[in-house]
């Protein structure tokens, strides 16, 4: 038996907005159960959801393939194979960036960005990428900076999978 639990706090950069996300999941039963532990930390605009993103894409992955092949699964491919799926599924968060977003969630200077096209880099466009204005901030109604900024986030990510008396780490990211 494994007593798993976990335990996060906002820091004191973007005031109550909290972009750490983890997530622990026990799969199959006696010499074929996997225990995988996952924590994440977003950064950036929208890194919470990007950290949230990536987390459930690679549990679910592991899951999946987990259950249905438990007794042929190579764990080091297969935790590879989850982390580039979880890259896939947080570069597509570009795809659905909201019109208007306050930045960061909940915090008393809070930015309201709003979604914009950068007039004079075409080649980010291409690429997709969007981009923030900031407009007049709440609360005071002054203006912010008219230069648009590139949404930048990701997140960091540890999973470890522990099988018996085997564990397999994989990482990416500073933290």
């Amino acid at each position: 038996m494994v007593d798993v639990g976990s335990y996060t706090l906002p820091g004191e950069r973007y005031g109550p907005l909290n972009q750490d996300w983890s997530k622990t999941s026990c799969v199959g039963t006696g010499k074929k159960r996997f225990l995988i532990c996952a924590v994440l930390d977003g950064h950036g605009l929208l890194g919470e959801k990007c950290a949230k993103i990536c987390g459930e894409t690679i549990v679910d992955f592991l899951e999946k393939r987990f259950k249905s092949c438990p007794d042929t699964v190579d764990v080091k491919a297969t935790l590879s194979e989850a982390f580039h799926e979880a890259h896939r599924a947080g570069v597509g968060i570009y795809d659905q960036i909201p019109d208007t977003y306050m930045y960061p969630e909940g915090a008393p200077w809070a930015k309201r960005l709003t979604k914009a096209k950068h007039p004079t880099d075409p080649i980010m466009l291409n690429w997709g990428r969007s981009w923030w204005s900031s407009g007049p901030n709440p609360g005071t109604g002054s203006a912010s900076s008219a230069e648009p900024e590139l949404v930048e986030f990701g997140a960091t990510c540890t999973v470890a999978v522990i099988q018996g008396k085997q564990l397999w780490v994989a990482h990416v990211g500073d933290s």
